[in-house]
């Protein structure tokens, strides 16, 4: 896992110390809620500065993959969780209707370790979300896919 490290006023930073930071993703396997996963695709991984993690999961739906309900995907466990429940932290979700579309979604925390994935919703007279389901927003084929990226403050 990346850190920035621990310094002190007036320190000059080497070049091995600056090449540290940062540092390659760590990969993670979301768990994800409300999907049948079947010969679907999931991946995920994060890099964490001090308690700021920048996070990416992603499901794409295989042959014998399924949206059967509202969808929830857990946060990277070594990443740490959100610093409480009512924080989500910046993020964008994106829903890919394969060789169709492309569907802005949002986050909502359902814990401090989980979030849920929403469709936004212009239906009404503000844009609200929706819980995503086998019809919303649209009937779920093979490589349609749900793309989230973000950043969060994490607990420690």
């Amino acid at each position: 896992m990346a850190k920035l490290g621990t310094f002190v006023a007036g320190q000059v930073l080497t070049a091995a110390e600056l090449n540290a930071m940062g540092g390659a993703w760590t990969s993670y396997t979301p768990t994800w809620t409300g999907i049948t996963t079947g010969d679907g695709t999931n991946s995920g991984g994060y890099v964490q500065f001090g308690r700021t993690t920048f996070w990416r999961a992603r499901f794409t739906l295989g042959t014998t993959s399924a949206i059967t309900g509202a969808i929830t995907v857990t946060l990277p466990a070594s990443g740490g969780a959100l610093r409480d429940s009512t924080e989500v932290g910046i993020y964008t979700v994106k829903i890919l209707d394969s060789g169709t579309q492309w569907f802005d979604g949002r986050i909502q925390a359902s814990s401090t370790t989980v979030v849920g994935v929403e469709v936004l919703n212009s239906a009404g007279t503000y844009v609200g979300g929706s819980a995503l389901s086998s019809t919303v927003p649209m009937t779920w084929t093979t490589s349609d896919a749900i793309v989230i990226a973000g950043a969060y403050e994490a607990a420690s």
